[in-house]
């Protein structure tokens, strides 16, 4: 299995010359996911390409509507809360959840796509007839990534500590709660890998263009792999013996062995606590009600304010803008303050900063052009690029003084420097001056 994630691994990100052409992405987003949208649009599509191979099809097909969305916005109703994407194959439309990634199976929102994208390329190259769910599943996590450490380690613990499970059970674990999801993933990861190894990288595409040609997908099984779905099944399970017999003995003890699974399981639970107590307080921040709509009208004039001069607007000029009395300006930019949505100067009604922007002079100078933005740090000042496009960062190294300059173009920095961080991020807020 590790020659063939090697070998998988090395084929997503070969990109050959005579690849098949990747599939074109039409990427959407509301105004408060732009700065992924910019990231997914800067990304390489190339690599996928290999995906339009390996599922036998010459063409990609029409162009993906990549849809990015908040967890409280309609397009989430259809999938549980813990689910970082999902594709409507037929349409040929896939939406993304950012804040929920990453989240097992994936590791980043580029995993994601490529998971989301690899459902659509499948549902192409079957013609649109049914492809079960564990294969459909199997291939994309096949696809999306290289095999992992985590991968390996939740294989190992279903096989030692879950029954032995049909291809239709493992379909079945895709219904149920976060936990059988993930079994799921997992196994019918392992079926694909495991078919992949066995019958060569061209067998998901041969299975595919049977069924394309009205095969069932059992038939199109047996035709590739000369076994029933028993068959398979049964022998799939019977090359696992290794995880569940061998293993065990090697690591010298079962007690030694389950302490691994063990640690590689608390630092799973507590990376997926972190990851939900960030979910929740993001989920708190979005919710209705946390922001009234004039307190949002003035948050959008700030942010529309740096934008158009690079300055910070005054309280007069909000209240101009908006047609509303100064003392309504004031209340709301305090109320923004105590949610974190801005900070304000000790005056009490001046912007300090709205993130990515500084409303003071600093030393981190953005550049597009003749427009100008101040930054905070170098962090927030790569994140103005990131907003607005291709210019440069200036700023100094605060133990020579010798310049740093960054240049972004077409999404890529290029400069050399270190960004440090004073404090951890989850204490950013204690003192966000100081950081």
């Amino acid at each position: 299995m590790r020659l063939a994630a090697t070998l998988l691994a090395f084929a997503l990100t070969a990109a050959p010359a005579l690849a098949q052409p990747p599939p074109g992405l039409e990427i959407e987003a509301p105004a408060e996911l732009a700065p992924a949208r910019a990231r997914l649009a800067s990304w390489d599509p190339r690599p996928l390409s290999t995906i339009v191979r390996l599922v036998g099809l010459e063409e990609p097909g029409a162009p993906m509507r990549v849809v990015l969305a908040t967890p409280l916005s309609d397009r989430a109703r259809p999938v549980p809360p813990w689910a970082a994407g999902y594709a409507v194959v037929d349409e040929g439309l896939i939406v993304l959840f950012p804040s929920r990634s990453p989240m097992y199976p994936h590791d980043t929102l580029e995993d994601v796509l490529r998971h989301e994208v690899a459902h659509v390329l499948i549902g192409r190259a079957a013609g649109g007839r049914p492809v079960p769910r564990w294969f459909h599943e199997g291939f994309a996590m096949a696809v999306e990534r290289p095999w992992a450490l985590e991968d390996r380690t939740r294989l190992v613990s279903a096989l030692l500590f879950g029954p032995r499970l049909s291809l239709g059970d493992i379909d079945g674990l895709f219904l149920g709660n976060q936990g059988q999801q993930a079994r799921g993933y997992s196994l019918a990861a392992a079926v694909v890998r495991d078919l992949m190894r066995e019958h060569g990288d061209a067998a998901p595409a041969r299975i595919l263009r049977e069924v394309a040609k009205g095969r069932t997908f059992p038939y199109a099984l047996a035709s590739v792999t000369a076994q029933s779905i028993p068959t398979f099944e049964d022998v799939f399970w019977s090359r696992q013996r290794t995880w569940t017999t061998w293993v065990p003995l090697i690591a010298s003890s079962t007690v030694l062995w389950l302490a691994v699974i063990g640690v590689a399981g608390l630092a799973h639970r507590r990376r997926r606590r972190r990851a939900d107590e960030i979910r929740k307080r993001w989920a708190e921040e979005e919710a209705p009600g946390s922001m009234t709509g004039f307190e949002r009208d003035v948050r959008a004039a700030v942010y529309a304010g740096f934008r158009d001069t690079g300055d910070a607007p005054t309280a007069d000029a909000l209240a101009d803008t908006l047609g509303a009395s100064r003392a309504e300006v004031v209340a709301a930019l305090s109320a923004l303050a105590d949610e974190h949505g801005l900070v304000l100067q000790p005056d009490g009604e001046s912007i300090w900063m709205a993130h990515p922007f500084s409303g003071i002079p600093t030393d981190f100078v953005v550049s597009i052009g003749r427009r100008r933005w101040f930054a905070s740090c170098a962090w927030d000042g790569l994140s103005i690029l990131g907003l607005f496009g291709d210019g440069c960062l200036e700023t100094h190294a605060p133990g020579t003084g010798d310049l740093l300059r960054f240049e972004v173009t077409s999404g890529v920095v290029r400069g050399e420097g270190v960004i440090h961080f004073l404090v951890p991020a989850a204490r950013f807020w204690d003192d966000i001056g100081y950081t």
